[in-house]
């Protein structure tokens, strides 16, 4: 009995509660209507407790009826096609089989125009990827000659033709003068025995001749002494190749042993460059393959050259590979000791790929969002292969290759299949508009096993070594970056996330921090490095976000031509590449234009 008196209790109180809305809906017919007010209610906590005791449930008030409804308001419902009460869009038939289906996202065509969404087809692509590097300008070993004193016995420097470091010398021109007693006997001996004649005349002539022809003397100025009958008190020796002269190692009147040097002589009309290479890039590189460098030094201009050397042998400090490029320099404008950029473009292959930014990187997982058509949207985890691909069909497709905002690929291995339609521009808006998350969290692995995007970050110090770096630099003050650099690297092989992935990521930054503690503390190499180290710290933030409580910008000048972007904090730019003398240049961009050179 008690029971009994209970439920009809509550039936009562349900009954007046819909008394209530309908008065409701009376003074305000045009904004909901009964079946909404009864939709509203019925979602309530306490109402639908009672519900549940009277075993009454939403469809005892509209089941059976042919219903519309909001996308981005499901709990409006509707037996009529209309506006939405809360955001005026047209309300659509509901499709009993595709609304049971809780990994498919539903939007209208006006939502879709609205998010500005874009697709583009899974497709078969010629694919190459692309290596930057930093690298130091040097001499071609190849092209380098030591002259030296050839004559037996001191010598003594008469006169030096080449006065200078850094003259320009062609073949054959003279260098340098020599006296040598040796030189002056021998010359004399030659001379008598060719008066004397004999049986044994012609070996010994030809004994002397091969002596004086060592020590430098040329043949025409044998000839001469045999018909002057006067030997020559000095020898000239004359270039050995047209070049420069690096190095001046003696002065006129200096006394010199034989087999001294005496000048260094380098042909810059090719060079070579050192780089360096993460070990993970050696499956992409190989020698003869194309580069492609500027520097700052050269007025933007690019120039070709070729691998020429990969080291074989790993830096285990910082795992990278020591590259050597060949690079011709007929003009001169690269010079030893310049710092310089070397892009290596890798074979191309035809591979399934998407373009990069249809790609939702969450941590340990790469998701893309799949039109189906229809307005249905539909998250589905891909495996990547290699990353940041470009695509084309020539080696002049990218007009400017160090500022080009040419798009790029991902290959995908599994997932999705050539020819579905991936979401492009937009996806981001479409998974907050939609409630993305819910349908995601299906698809993220158990409790316990949460993603390494949403687990952590990279830790904070790490960050606040490059504040220091970046602020050095702004400031034109370099004396503390490598220090600050190294002080970087070992905070890093301190660090146990307990995520592989995040390891791996901070691994790549330890490398790029290793390489600008490295050698060379000329200041455009330390940006140059730099940019190299914003680039991995920035392409880790994207994929696992900042340290709780930590502000970072990032900003891109256009005036730092070739070095990409950087992170600071706060909003007034301090530019790491310009230094004082334009330190407020710099634009905001968003954390994924910022690892990339716009």
């Amino acid at each position: 009995m008690p029971d009994r008196k209970r439920k009809i209790f509550f039936i009562a109180l349900l009954a007046a509660v819909i008394a209530a809305s309908g008065a409701f809906l009376y003074l305000r017919p045009s904004v909901m209507r009964l079946e909404e007010v009864f939709h509203f209610l019925a979602h309530e906590t306490g109402l639908q407790r009672v519900m549940g005791w009277t075993g009454l449930g939403e469809e005892t008030g509209i089941g059976g009826k042919k219903l519309y409804w909001c996308p981005m308001h499901p709990q409006v419902r509707r037996e009529r096609p209309g506006p939405c009460p809360i955001c005026n869009m047209q309300l659509v038939e509901m499709d009993e089989e595709k609304e049971t289906r809780a990994d498919v996202l539903r939007f209208t065509d006006r939502q879709l125009q609205q998010a500005g969404v874009r697709t583009a087809a899974v497709r078969l692509l010629d694919l190459f990827h692309e290596i930057d590097t930093t690298g130091r300008v040097a001499v071609d070993e190849r092209l380098l000659r030591t002259v030296s004193n050839r004559v037996r016995g001191r010598s003594r420097i008469e006169r030096l033709h080449v006065d200078f470091t850094g003259q320009t010398v062609a073949r054959g021109q003279p260098l340098v003068s020599l006296y040598s007693p040796d030189l002056v006997t021998t010359q004399q001996e030659y001379l008598a025995v060719l008066a004397r004649g004999g049986p044994w005349a012609g070996a010994l002539l030809e004994a002397a001749r091969a002596r004086l022809e060592r020590w430098g003397v040329s043949s025409e100025q044998i000839e001469a002494v045999a018909e002057s009958g006067r030997p020559v008190e000095v020898v000239t020796i004359r270039s050995p190749l047209s070049g420069t002269v690096i190095r001046r190692l003696v002065t006129e009147g200096q006394y010199v042993e034989e087999g001294e040097p005496l000048l260094e002589i380098a042909d810059l009309s090719r060079v070579w460059i050192y780089g360096d290479v993460y070990e993970r890039e050696l499956p992409f590189i190989r020698t003869g393959m194309a580069v492609e460098v500027t520097a700052e030094g050269i007025g933007g201009r690019r120039i070709e050259g070729a691998i020429d050397f990969i080291d074989p042998l790993v830096r285990p400090e910082s795992r990278t590979v020591g590259v050597r490029f060949a690079v011709g320099n007929a003009d001169g404008l690269l010079r030893p000791g310049m710092s310089a950029r070397v892009r290596i473009r890798t074979r191309r292959e035809k591979v399934p790929a998407v373009p990069a930014s249809a790609v939702l990187l969450t941590g340990r997982r790469a998701v893309v969002i799949v039109a189906e058509g229809g307005g249905l949207m539909r998250p589905v985890e891909v495996r990547l292969g290699r990353k940041w691909l470009y695509g084309g069909t020539g080696q002049g497709e990218r007009k400017n290759s160090f500022l080009a905002d040419d798009e790029r690929y991902h290959e995908v291995l599994s997932g999705v299949s050539v020819g579905q339609r991936v979401v492009t521009a937009g996806n981001f808006l479409v998974a907050a508009e939609a409630g993305f998350q819910g349908v995601l969290k299906k698809m993220l692995p158990p409790e316990g096993e949460a993603d390494a995007g949403e687990v952590g970050a990279a830790p904070a110090q790490v960050f606040e070594s490059y504040e220091e770096i970046r602020k050095a630099l702004a400031a034109d003050e370099t004396a503390s970056v490598k220090e600050t650099a190294l002080r970087m690297v070992e905070e890093i092989d301190a660090l146990n996330t307990g995520d592989g992935g995040l390891q791996r990521a901070l691994q790549e930054v330890r490398s790029a921090a290793s390489a600008l503690a490295g050698e060379g503390d000329e200041t455009g190499g330390l940006r140059l490095r730099f940019s190299a180290l914003s680039k991995t710290l920035i392409a880790l933030v994207e994929r696992y976000g900042l340290p709780a409580g930590l502000e970072r910008h990032a900003f891109f000048c256009p005036m730092a031509r070739g070095y990409g972007g950087w992170l600071q904090p706060g909003r007034a730019v301090e530019n790491p590449y310009m230094g004082r003398k334009m330190s407020s240049c710099g634009a905001p961009l968003p954390l994924k234009d910022a690892g990339a050179e716009p």
